[in-house]
């Protein structure tokens, strides 16, 4: 079963961009500051089930902390969008990619880890497909983990998920890469900016729409 994961929102200051979230939309990223072996920091938002907003910024040296900062030097933005999926070297082979390995390491010293594939690609480093990921949880925790997060957020209305994204991508180029028996809530539009363009978080009484 395919779907949706996360969203990154690349940004120059975490907690600026915390503090946008937060005036902005209602909504609140949780305290902690997760690092990356390939340069990045994050802070993430709870919104609803597994899925969140990740915040994303460079952090020390790597690869991925340099192209955050290529891509942010105009200023803090939509970055990428992920699927998650439990066939994960099913969708590989069938579109030819190569399943990496990635981790963070959390302020209590724990680490989570997942694979991943595609993230590479030039279409999905644009935003206008997702990588696909994995994560690895062999005890069935994550969904409990998620809704404590969410419960820890209080931001004071219920959040029931991402409702859509908007993505600036060729609907057939979209429907290839995702397969056809795909059912999750894209909108793929022509835009001379491609990439991810909105994302609309779901509540009981209307939708939050990020762009």
């Amino acid at each position: 079963m395919i779907q949706l994961d996360h969203v990154i929102y690349g940004t120059s200051d975490l907690e600026a961009a915390a503090d946008r979230f937060g005036t902005e939309f209602g909504l609140t990223a949780l305290p902690e500051v997760g690092r990356h072996p390939g340069g990045t920091a994050n802070r993430c938002i709870a919104v609803g089930g597994t899925q969140y907003i990740e915040l994303l910024t460079p952090y020390g040296e790597g690869a991925i902390g340099d192209w955050v900062r290529r891509r942010i030097a105009d200023g803090d933005g939509w970055l990428m969008w992920s699927v998650t999926t439990d066939a994960l070297e099913f969708e590989a082979a069938r579109l030819g990619l190569e399943i990496t390995e990635g981790r963070v390491t959390h302020q209590d010293g724990t680490v989570g880890s997942w694979r991943s594939a595609g993230s590479t690609r030039r279409e999905v480093t644009r935003g206008g497909l997702p990588f696909w990921v994995c994560y690895d949880d062999p005890d069935g925790t994550r969904p409990e983990i998620w809704g404590r997060r969410l419960a820890e957020t209080d931001c004071g209305m219920p959040l029931q998920g991402m409702a859509w994204l908007e993505v600036g991508i060729a609907r057939p180029e979209l429907q290839r890469w995702l397969g056809s028996d795909a059912a999750i809530p894209v909108r793929a539009v022509n835009s001379a900016r491609g990439g991810l363009l909105r994302v609309a978080v779901a509540t009981p009484e209307r939708e939050i729409v990020i762009s």
